[in-house]
């Protein structure tokens, strides 16, 4: 006889968690999950399966309590234990997320005791727990190896099944005992014996920690459906349920609602998904599904977060992590040095001047020079913050969703970790202009260069942080950098700056000024031997060459460059803060 899970709540174990009426709707009213009502065992593994897009996220969101994608909205109730699941930030529940993203740069045995150390446990217990849980999954023999990047090639330094594996220990170490663990497509892009290994962690973290596991799988294969599976949901295209319950009973409850049996050495998984195609099969399924669940019993009791580093502590080990990360890339570091201080050689002998002087027939050549390498520093500076910050997103809205730091401490670390290495390169645009131009030059560009890459920099974290995506970062930096640079650029024929306002905000823009009023400023020029033509060709000194770019004036260029960082950092902390609270709900 099918025995439905809906009907098996009243004689649940304690541990199991239960789900009644369901459902996620967007505003428009649409459903992206209908009501639905069902209970996943303590100890078991249940499979949600379905097409793509029949909400098998959204499904696995709304159980741990977690906040709908978009500006859906989730509604009905999901208790274990006779206690209403709070969700990530309290410990009752995790999240396994399907893109599976890590910080590239840590090694095995830092990314585990990183996640316990956030988590509040003392470096003596969470080294002896990274090693438990190192022997546990089989990672002793790569626990120093990095965890690369997860495309599959040559800088993928850990299998993807190790990569998934490792991703359970993560989220573990920060809910170690919950109620609930739904994972995401665990075994997406995995072979197969890696997506068996995977599924096997899953179930024996269920048997272990009495934990109820829900997976959305991608067609797992036979082996997996004998052996590791326990029950299934099944939904349909538009958040249907088709079925909810054991993996025994589906073949016979099928038979008798549609009278489609399950074909001799058929994988079960995929003729259910074969199933879900038809229309009218599903019309007949959810009907016989849908029943009149028991009254809830919602005895919901008081539950602690769990713990969590101290402020000062979280700081700290987001800014060490932050630090690995960017020292440890040395292939980056190389391309680094050779595109900073080669561009700054290249400047530097492309504008060399009248000889070893700073004479009339070579002003033209010295702003733009100048020029070239501050809209270069400041190009590079913030292309390389979007870059960073878009490969570490997934990773951080997962830990601030979970409440483990919030979004403005990150962006301290982070600042606190990068911008001292960006100034360095920069100055080492500075060192290769001044080298490489004969005579040198009077504005010594390295301080005014790193400081336009910090002001750089943190425009980009601004713009990541405001963004809801990479790609929307993107398509919002480029033109933003573009903008920056029409406002800021001086014409180096000698034609007055018109002013604009938003040039103010414009770090190429303090950047050109500060460099040309440090080099013509007081200066005096020798006379050329070149025609003398331009805005300024009737010029004799420095002070003639300021006036006539419209610069003759002194600015706050330093402090003017040091705001704009400051209030770069500030939106992006503020927009980090809000965006990491409206993922918590």
């Amino acid at each position: 006889m099918h025995t439905m899970l809906v009907f098996t709540l009243c004689g649940m174990a304690a541990a199991d968690v239960t789900w009644r009426n369901l459902s996620v709707q967007r505003p428009d009213r649409q459903f992206l999950l209908k009501p639905t009502s069902g209970v996943a065992r303590a100890g078991s593994v249940t499979a949600v399966l379905g097409a793509s897009g029949a909400g098998k996220s959204t499904f696995l969101r709304a159980l741990v309590n977690a906040a709908p994608r978009g500006r859906a909205t989730s509604s009905g109730n999901v208790q274990a234990a006779g206690a209403k699941v709070k969700g990530l930030r309290y410990g009752d529940a995790a999240l396994l997320a399907q893109d599976g993203a890590l910080f590239a740069m840590l090694t095995v045995r830092e990314t585990l005791e990183f996640a316990l150390a956030l988590a509040g446990v003392d470096k003596v217990t969470r080294r002896q727990r990274a090693d438990a849980e190192l022997r546990r999954l089989g990672f002793m023999n790569v626990a120093d190896r990095r965890v690369g990047f997860d495309d599959g090639g040559s800088s993928a330094a850990i299998s993807g099944g190790e990569r998934r594996r490792l991703c359970v220990a993560v989220e573990l170490a920060r809910a170690p005992e919950p109620r609930v663990l739904a994972a995401d497509e665990p075994t997406t892009g995995l072979d197969g014996v890696s997506a068996e290994r995977v599924v096997r962690a899953l179930k024996e973290q269920a048997l272990a920690g009495n934990t109820a596991v829900v997976a959305s799988l991608h067609q797992p294969s036979s082996k997996i459906w004998l052996k590791h599976i326990d029950a299934v949901v099944l939904l349909a295209p538009g958040g249907t349920v088709a079925y909810a319950g054991s993996t025994e009973d589906v073949p016979l409850f099928v038979k008798r609602v549609t009278g489609e049996a399950l074909p001799p050495y058929t994988n079960p998984a995929e003729w259910l998904l074969e199933i879900v195609t038809d229309k009218s099969m599903v019309a007949k399924l959810a009907r016989a599904t849908h029943e009149e669940e028991p009254a809830s019993d919602d005895q919901s009791r008081a539950l602690r977060p769990p713990k969590r580093a101290p402020l000062l502590q979280r700081i700290s080990l987001l800014f060490g992590r932050a630090r690995r990360q960017v020292l440890r890339d040395g292939r980056v570091h190389a391309l680094r040095l050779f595109a900073t201080a080669g561009l700054g050689a290249v400047l530097g002998r492309r504008y060399r001047g009248d000889g070893n002087i700073l004479s009339v027939d070579g002003c033209a050549d010295r702003v733009a020079m100048l020029s070239f390498a501050a809209i270069s520093t400041a190009v590079l500076g913030v292309t390389r913050s979007l870059d960073l910050f878009a490969k570490e997103r997934p990773v951080v809205a997962r830990e601030t969703e979970r409440g483990s730091y919030g979004g403005a401490e990150y962006v301290l670390a982070k600042a606190l970790a990068e911008l001292p290495l960006d100034a360095f390169f920069a100055a080492l645009m500075g060192w290769g202009l001044q080298l490489s131009t004969p005579g040198g030059l009077r504005s010594r560009p390295a301080g005014p260069l790193a400081l336009v890459a910090v002001a750089a920099s943190t425009l980009g974290l601004a713009v990541g942080a405001a963004t809801p995506d990479a790609d929307a970062a993107l398509a919002l930096g480029v033109p933003l950098t573009v903008i920056h640079m029409l406002t800021g650029i001086i014409n180096p024929a000698g034609e007055k700056a018109r002013k604009k306002p938003v040039a103010a905000l414009s770090p190429i823009k303090w950047g050109v000024s500060w460099l040309i009023d440090r080099e013509f400023r007081g200066a005096t020029l020798q006379r050329g031997t070149g025609p003398r033509l331009g805005g300024l060709a009737s010029v004799v000194t420095g002070d003639q060459v300021l006036e006539r770019l419209g610069l003759a004036a002194t600015r706050p260029h330093l402090g003017a460059l040091v705001a704009l960082g400051m209030i770069h950092l500030t939106v992006a902390a503020v927009c980090s803060a809000v965006r990491g609270r409206g993922r918590r709900g």
